[in-house]
């Protein structure tokens, strides 16, 4: 029965510190696979993320892209949301003429998945979709 005790609370000590990991402001580095170098340059991007597990809702910064930080990142967030237990949606909270995105963060499989839309008329057609496997980092 103790040994029983100890494995519950072993579990529920790591399950609670999973959970917790994404609470505050975190660096997410991605790398992206099957780069395309003619439409999405970046090879890798960091992320800076401060969320709110009590609401979800946060936001998110391009913070770094291929090992350089980005100017003035703080100007341009993007929201960062929820969706279940572990995959999170960053989208973008400003209209670009050109280009929009959607991502979704899985922090159970640690991978960023990218679509990228590119304008004809409305954004209506998905011009390519990038997966990247990403880690949390300290800056």
């Amino acid at each position: 029965m103790k040994k029983l005790s100890l494995y519950i609370f072993i579990f529920l000590s790591w399950f609670n510190i999973g959970l917790a990991d994404i609470q505050g402001v975190k660096y997410l580095y991605c790398d992206v696979k099957d780069h395309d170098p003619d439409w999405f340059k970046p090879k890798n991007f960091v992320f800076k993320i401060d969320y709110n597990r009590t609401n979800d809702l946060g936001k998110s910064y391009f913070y770094e892209i291929d090992g350089v930080q980005i100017p003035d990142w703080e100007k341009f967030p993007s929201g960062f949301q929820l969706v279940n237990s572990e995959t999170y949606h960053i989208y973008s909270l400003v209209a670009d003429n050109a280009r929009a995105y959607d991502m979704f963060v899985d922090f159970k499989e640690m991978k960023l998945y990218i679509n990228l839309y590119e304008k004809n008329g409305i954004f209506n057609e998905r011009a390519k979709k990038f997966v990247s496997t990403c880690k949390f980092v300290k800056k």
